[in-house]
């Protein structure tokens, strides 16, 4: 089921293979059926222990999913806060892959409390599960969200999409899955046939002025703090990405939640206003060794195109982009949203993640200070301080010397909303204070996020953040 969670204070959060134990017949997709009927009761009889003892003991969520314990947490919760609860997973296909079993399905959660007439559709997804067996019976061992649409760019062991120029393959025991990543566009997920490796590309156009070497060592700062003394840097350095320059981190590290280290290589570079991403992870460390060759290959067959190398950012903005952009002012008719941009300011509509309707940037004519408007379907009925407050959580975790100040009512036009303060230090970008505005209306969370940069900025953009605030309509 899908976590809602958002990280916005920091860079980046930073065909198969032949079966060895399966085979594609009816008795092995009335097996696979029947798992997931199974499921599906446990869920309608909200019964904690028969829903989780389909997962495997080593289950993991796919990059950067919730582990077991988190989910057991999140089922908990739903469980407690609704009376009834159910699931449907509709079965697109499903296909061995080396000792497992791979599972499109699509995923329906609804909910419902005794006062309500009809069931709420809580949330709705594409997944990728890895099925395994135990003791002859199937267990999930991976899963992850998917966007459907991007399968259609995964022949065998290549990907490629012509339209945004991008192209590479993976060796043959390693599978590609069009994974969902909330921050990153065009999200790539690997997985090794023994699931030692997990790995992902992605690309973003970021919202401040920073290159690849700063991302990476934000990116491996931030991890340091979460690891803490277990997290070893083993080098960084430029490094060739065909006829690209990339800069590069190789980190050790186990986060308090794992049984085992991994070890980490982030290769990053830029072209065309866009930050590519590729991360590597040997799970567990010991596995380096084996597995670094491989991470190689993929580095070595990755093409970008020449038109993506000058102008990828607008290729991407493009096919990604809703809503339209006149002069200083953003509007989106599907959602019936509108903000400005103050006189001077240049405004442009963005493709950050995918977990966003929309994203757009608002930059003051100098200096490196922003202000972003995005949207985030939310079936959740979270309270906003609640939103604020786990925004903040995740950015302390990320960043140094922070602070937050109260959170209160905010009213404007006729829309009522919360807002507070915020301040900390992130490595490669520096200080920075920002105003978080938040509004949830019709299941759309819209943020307002004015970010000064650095932080000393804050004082003479204030009144210029104040009217873009200001500006905010929904109908």
């Amino acid at each position: 089921m899908k976590k809602i969670w958002i990280l916005l204070g920091c860079i980046l959060l930073i065909a198969f293979t032949a079966a060895t134990g399966f085979t594609v017949d009816e008795e092995l997709n009335k097996k696979v059926e029947q798992f997931y009927h199974s499921m599906e009761q446990a869920t309608l009889a909200k019964d904690v222990d028969a829903c989780f003892s389909y997962y495997s003991s080593d289950y993991k969520g796919l990059l950067f999913g919730p582990k077991k314990e988190d989910f057991i947490e999140i089922i908990k919760k739903l469980f407690s806060e609704n009376d009834g609860i159910r699931l449907n997973c509709k079965i697109e296909r499903i296909e061995p892959f080396e000792n497992f079993i791979q599972v499109i399905q699509e995923e329906t959660v609804e909910v419902k409390k005794t006062s309500d007439s009809e069931w709420t559709l809580l949330n709705k997804q594409m997944c990728a599960d890895f099925l395994k067996e135990e003791n002859g019976e199937l267990k999930l061992l991976v899963n992850t969200p998917v966007n459907k649409d991007r399968f259609q760019y995964i022949q065998g062991k290549r990907f490629s999409n012509e339209t945004i120029g991008i192209s590479f393959s993976v060796p043959n025991d390693f599978i590609i899955i069009p994974a969902v990543h909330p921050t990153l566009s065009g999200s790539l997920a690997f997985l090794s046939s023994d699931a030692s490796f997990t790995g992902m590309f992605a690309y973003v156009e970021l919202p401040y002025n920073v290159g690849a070497k700063e991302a990476v060592l934000a990116d491996d700062a931030a991890v340091k703090r979460i690891a803490g003394d277990s997290h070893q840097s083993i080098r960084t350095g430029p490094v060739p990405v065909g006829n690209l320059e990339a800069f590069e981190c190789v980190s050790q590290f186990q986060f308090s939640n794992e049984a085992e280290a991994r070890k980490r290589r982030n290769v990053y570079f830029t072209a065309g206003g866009l930050l590519y991403v590729f991360i590597f992870d040997a799970v567990p460390a010991s596995k380096w060794e084996q597995l670094e060759p491989k991470f190689q290959s993929i580095l070595d067959s990755f093409v970008l195109s020449e038109d993506a190398q000058k102008d990828g950012a607008n290729k991407v903005r493009e096919a990604k982009a809703t809503g339209e952009v006149a002069d200083r002012i953003y509007n989106n008719d599907e959602l019936g949203c509108q903000i400005a941009a103050p006189e001077g300011w240049t405004l442009k509509t963005t493709a950050l993640g995918e977990a966003f309707l929309f994203t757009v940037n608002m930059n003051p004519p100098k200096g490196g200070s922003v202000a972003r408007f995005l949207g985030v379907e939310m079936k959740i009925d979270a309270p906003l301080e609640e939103i604020l407050e786990k925004e903040g959580k995740g950015i302390e975790k990320l960043a140094k010397d922070f602070k937050i100040g109260p959170i209160e009512s905010i009213t404007v036009g006729d829309q009522e909303g919360k807002t507070c303060i915020q301040e900390f230090t992130l490595d490669g970008l520096g200080s920075m204070k920002r105003k978080s505005v938040m509004f949830k209306i019709d299941d759309v969370l819209y943020m307002i996020l004015c970010d000064a940069v650095p932080a000393s900025e804050y004082p003479q953009l204030e009144s210029q953040f104040n009217e873009i605030i200001e500006s905010f309509t929904a109908n």
